[in-house]
């Protein structure tokens, strides 16, 4: 399976795909410029190394718009209303 982060500044984008199998040590960013790859001796050092060109891309004005696949499952909460007390809802008694 194929992780894809897409960044976007303005009219431009970026796609950095990197393999979710543990045994892959490189990562791809496409863009206008075309393709660039980076490849790793190691998966910890690869997952560092595209921490880091992430901050960096935002540090440079660009924002993550995507990722993909999309792993959350079930419905939005966020469409659920709250409880408008909900942190003293419930009162917890200690018996002894």
């Amino acid at each position: 399976m194929m992780l894809t982060w897409v960044f976007v500044r303005g009219d431009e984008r970026l796609e950095i795909r990197r393999s979710a199998d543990p045994a892959s040590t490189s990562f791809e960013v496409h863009g206008a410029d075309g393709l660039r790859t980076f490849i790793s001796r190691d998966r910890a050092t690869l997952v560092a190394f595209h921490a880091g060109f992430e901050e960096a891309l935002t540090r440079s004005g660009w924002r993550m718009e995507a990722f993909r696949p999309e792993r959350r499952s079930g419905r939005d909460r966020r469409a659920v209303p709250r409880i408008s007390e909900r942190r003293g809802a419930l009162e917890l008694v200690w018996s002894r």
